[in-house]
C-alpha cells in the first residue's frame, strides 16, 4: 500500500468521523450521522477498496467514541462492505453501487438489530436507517458533482 493511499485514508476516515459527529441524532437503538454522506461521496470518487476502508474504520470509531460498543464491530462491516459497493460501480452505473451499498447497510443493520434484540426492534430502527441513507445520497451527489467539476480526483469514470 502506498504511503498517499494510507494518508488518504486516514485523512478522509478522520473527516468522515467528525460528520459523524455534527448531525447525531440518538435512536433507541443507536444513531443518525451524516457519516454515510461521506462513505458515499468518497467511495465514488476514490473506488471501492478505499470506499471499504474509510467505510468500516469510520463506522467503528464513530460507535467506539459514542459509547456503542455493542455495534462497532457490526458497523466495521457493514458501512465497510456500503463503502466498497458504493465505489465499486464507474460512470453511468455508479448510481447501481450506491444503491446496493445503501441496500446492504439497511439489510446488515435490520438483521443486526433483530438478531441483537427482536423483530420489533428491527422494524422499530429501520425508518432511521431508511432516512440515514436518503440524506447520505442526497448529500454526496452534490459533493461528488463538485470534486469533478474542480477535478480534484483524478480518477476515471467519475
Amino acid at each position: 500500500m502506498k504511503t498517499k493511499t494510507i494518508v488518504q485514508v486516514g485523512i478522509f476516515t478522520g473527516l468522515t468521523v467528525v460528520l459523524g459527529f455534527v448531525v447525531k441524532i440518538p435512536t433507541g437503538n443507536g444513531l443518525v450521522t451524516l457519516a454515510d454522506m461521506s462513505i458515499f461521496a468518497l467511495s465514488m470518487l476514490l473506488g471501492k477498496k478505499r470506499g471499504f476502508a474509510i467505510g468500516a474504520l469510520s463506522g467503528f470509531l464513530i460507535d467506539v467514541l459514542s459509547g456503542y460498543y455493542q455495534w462497532c464491530l457490526i458497523s466495521l462491516l457493514v458501512h465497510g462492505v456500503q463503502g466498497y459497493l458504493a465505489g465499486s460501480f464507474k460512470g453511468k452505473y455508479q448510481p447501481v453501487g450506491v444503491a446496493l451499498g445503501a441496500i446492504f447497510m439497511l439489510v446488515g443493520y435490520f438483521v443486526a438489530e433483530t438478531l441483537m434484540f427482536n423483530i420489533a426492534s428491527g422494524f422499530a430502527a429501520l425508518s432511521g436507517n431508511v432516512m440515514q441513507e436518503v440524506v447520505g445520497i442526497l448529500g454526496a451527489i452534490p459533493i461528488v458533482l463538485a470534486f469533478k467539476k474542480m477535478n480534484l480526483f483524478q480518477t476515471k469514470g467519475i
